[in-house]
């Protein structure tokens, strides 16, 4: 956490817990997989035109974060090389690293030489370190005041090949730049050291920034040498929470529009399983890409991991296949999910995707053009494309999925993309076989009305008191609406009032979610549900038929024959 975050948690009522974000992202990528310095400007573009999407404080200049992540650009990055006469081996065979450093000197001189050792001690050797070029007046003055240094470190696979004896594969090469990134996160105080992007298929550019000072403040993205075949893009509008440098987006394979308002379960349900949370102080949106990262570094491709940590609305929909509902219950039953309101995109640097949780609230527009671009974003109109070389408009739906692979140069569809998930292991074996329903096992009886001589009794019970009943119960019995008041609310906190109190009394809002809109779980069932399921979770990492031994709830309110 930085001074300016300690500071604030004395002074003021902000708290590390209410990081959440509501932002404009999108994606960008030549299918064809073809890099190009058009798609680095058309990205570029397409950022400055979400400006108005991200957030600002008190002084206008300073944006609450903004910044890219691109495919490597391998000519650009040649090019520099060349210029310090050494010569990069093949794309794939190196990797670089977007670090922020601390501007102390003798700090910087420490993280470097650790980074240095980190890289040795995995039998990689630096090719050579690089000042990344910034212009310090294109933000503004806060954003100024707590600058890091930007460094780039480029890291040879060779060494490692010769060293260990392993092939050439780059999955290999990027778990290995993994453990060196994890290595140095726990050595070092983000302030000290935070890593962008280390990677020998991506990197990221980013910082507190406005949208469209990121073109401004980094010359490289306008090298006409800088060339890429995909980019993500996001500009970042803080909701209830403190603008840094580290904290914009995109991480390191994705950028989000919205908030995780399951993020206390998630959480939980991370530590309950003991998979490690890099740093408890970061937003949602990070957290949610740190679990995303753990599937996907245990062997779960990116688009399986979003598909099982954010399942679209199954259970009451009658058009999913039986092996797509088993896939969505399957992980329901031993994963926390992470609700939004949420769009996603999200990369590896081959595959490039977009997905919408179950309730849709966050717009994802995109189009193809003829001359093999696919644009998504958070509005249209972010890229003048002309409407005779554009050959597809859509949105994305709730819980849909899409996807571009430009190794094989092809678009992959909502139902194609969960098909092949959803059939990939035998999900409905394994319910069959582990899951366990309550009602099946109870007589329990429901109750089809209550005789009115114990109304009375049952109002007092259950905390109704007559003001309830009078101002709020019988309007919506008379009138079939919501009753309207508008005066404050000053009583006592129900866990704190000596009356009897109506148990959803005990609930409130942790934070102001000032961007969500109300949800009916009567009128809105379908994405609703109140399925509860009890036991071990099993090893979340390993997708077998030991996760889901357990008992499944209707809903977590239980009859008494239920208990």
């Amino acid at each position: 956490m930085n001074k300016e975050a300690k500071q604030a948690m004395k002074t003021t009522l902000w708290h590390p817990d209410f990081e959440s974000d509501a932002c404009g992202m999108g994606f960008i990528a030549q299918i064809d997989g073809k890099a190009s310095h058009l798609l680095v400007e058309r990205a570029l573009t397409m950022l400055t035109r979400m400006n108005h999407r991200g957030g600002t404080g008190a002084e206008p200049e300073t944006g609450d974060g903004a910044g890219i992540l691109l495919a490597l650009p391998d000519e650009f990055f040649r090019k520099i090389a060349a210029e310090q006469e050494i010569e990069l081996p093949a794309i794939g065979n190196y990797a670089v690293g977007q670090f922020f450093l601390s501007r102390k000197e003798n700090k910087k001189h420490q993280a470097l030489e650790a980074i240095k050792a980190a890289v040795k001690a995995q039998g990689y050797d630096i090719l050579f370190t690089r000042t990344v070029p910034f212009n310090y007046e294109a933000c503004g003055v806060t954003a100024q005041g707590i600058m890091p240094s930007f460094v780039q470190v480029f890291i040879e696979k060779k060494a490692v090949s010769e060293a260990k004896g392993t092939d050439n594969k780059n999955s290999n090469f990027e778990n290995d730049l993994f453990t060196i990134r994890r290595n140095l996160e726990k050595r070092f105080d983000e302030e000290e050291l935070y890593i962008c992007s280390l990677s020998s298929q991506t990197v990221v550019y980013k910082g507190m920034l406005h949208a469209y000072q990121v073109k401004l403040f980094y010359p490289d993205l306008s090298d006409e040498a800088f060339k890429s075949h995909i980019a993500l893009t996001h500009s970042r509008f803080s909701t209830n929470t403190f603008p840094s440098w580290n904290r914009a987006q995109p991480f390191r394979f994705l950028a989000h529009n919205g908030e995780i308002n399951t993020l206390r379960g998630a959480e939980n349900w991370m530590k309950v399983n003991e998979i490690e949370m890099y740093n408890e102080e970061n937003s949602d949106s990070a957290k949610l890409e740190n679990c995303m990262e753990y599937f996907y570094r245990n062997g779960r491709e990116l688009p399986e991991s979003l598909l099982a940590m954010i399942p679209e609305a199954w259970g009451e929909q009658t058009g999913l296949s039986p092996e797509l509902k088993a896939f969505y219950e399957y992980s329901t039953a031993h994963i926390a999910p992470w609700d939004g309101p949420a769009a996603l995109v999200f990369t590896d640097g081959k595959t490039v995707g977009a997905r919408l949780d179950r309730n849709g609230l966050r717009p994802s527009r995109y189009l193809v053009t003829k001359d093999n671009f696919i644009i998504l974003s958070s509005e249209s109109g972010v890229v003048d494309i002309p409407a005779n070389e554009i050959i597809e408009k859509s949105v994305l739906g709730p819980g849909n999925m899409l996807l571009v692979n430009t190794d094989e140069g092809k678009i992959i569809r909502n139902e194609e993309v969960k098909s092949y998930y959803a059939n990939k292991y035998p999900y409905q074996e394994f319910l069959s076989a582990g899951l366990k329903n309550l009602s099946a096992l109870t007589d329990s009886q429901k109750i089809s009305s209550i005789p009115s001589a114990k109304i009375n009794t049952l109002w007092k019970l259950f905390g109704y008191t007559d003001e309830v009943i009078r101002t709020v119960l019988l309007p919506m019995a008379e009138a079939a609406n919501e009753p309207t008041i508008s005066m404050g609310f000053d009583a006592p906190l129900a866990v704190l009032s000596d009356q009897a109190q109506s148990l959803y009394n005990f609930f409130k809002q942790q934070f102001a979610q000032v961007t969500n809109p109300p949800i009916d779980a009567i009128r809105e069932q379908i994405v609703i549900g109140t399925e509860t399921y009890l036991g071990e979770d099993g090893n979340p990492a390993k997708i077998t038929g030991e996760n889901v031994r357990k008992l499944k709830l209707d809903s977590p309110v239980l009859s008494t024959a239920d208990f």
